[in-house]
């Protein structure tokens, strides 16, 4: 068996769980632009995660704007 057959063959994760993966991987990317790229925490903000699914793959959106001096 390969993996993408593995894959197809498991059922769909619950929103809950969906929603609990997004939250992590948003603090893992917040952890990471503090802790290895220096970005300031005041810096740093989240949005919120889409309510229910999609048919596009699980992405983490980053939106960058001009720092103001």
């Amino acid at each position: 068996m390969t993996l993408d057959s593995w894959i197809e063959q498991r059922p769909p994760l619950a929103p809950e769980q969906l929603r609990s993966l997004a939250q992590d991987r948003v603090s893992r990317v917040a952890a990471a632009l503090l802790e290895e790229h220096g970005i300031e925490a005041g810096r740093i903000t989240r949005g919120e995660s889409p309510a229910g699914t999609t048919e596009e793959d699980p992405v983490v959106r980053i939106q960058l704007h001009a720092v103001e001096w």
